[in-house]
């Protein structure tokens, strides 16, 4: 793929994150409403999403934007025996987001948010995940 066809991918990607909208605020509530609970973040992934779920962990038992008190927050991709928790986390009715690209996979509908980025592109749907990352940290800078 050209760098100008790839651009093209990521910014359509981008632009339809619109079409989620809702289910972007329910997810931003509900990470938000754990953490102001007293709740904690276990966040996981795969693959490259295994990146991802660490580095949100760093942000929110650091700092992001603003110097503000540690959150709890574990990267379960972390140890590789716990990135299959979803099925799990739906058992012991645990409230979860999973942030998905390719129409979801067979991770769709285990997840009580399902952030399922429109498109075809893997790699978009990564781009739109560190994004929507940075979005969420924004939200709890703003709660804390």
């Amino acid at each position: 793929m050209t760098f100008d066809a790839s651009l093209a991918e990521t910014v359509r990607t981008f632009q339809a994150l619109g079409t989620i909208k809702p289910e972007i605020e329910k997810a931003g509530r509900l990470i938000v409403d754990t953490l102001k609970s007293g709740g904690k973040l276990l966040i996981g992934g795969n693959g490259g999403s295994s990146a991802e779920a660490a580095h949100f962990a760093t942000e929110l038992v650091g700092r992001y934007a603003k110097t503000r008190r540690p959150l709890p927050a574990v990267a379960l991709s972390s140890d590789g025996s716990l990135v299959t928790c979803l099925h799990e986390a739906k058992k012991l009715g645990l409230s979860s987001i999973a942030f998905l690209g390719r129409g979801g996979g067979k991770t769709k509908g285990l997840a009580t948010v399902d952030l399922v980025i429109p498109g075809a592109s893997g790699a978009a749907a990564q781009e739109a995940h560190l994004f929507l990352i940075h979005h969420f940290c924004e939200l709890i800078d703003e709660a804390f």
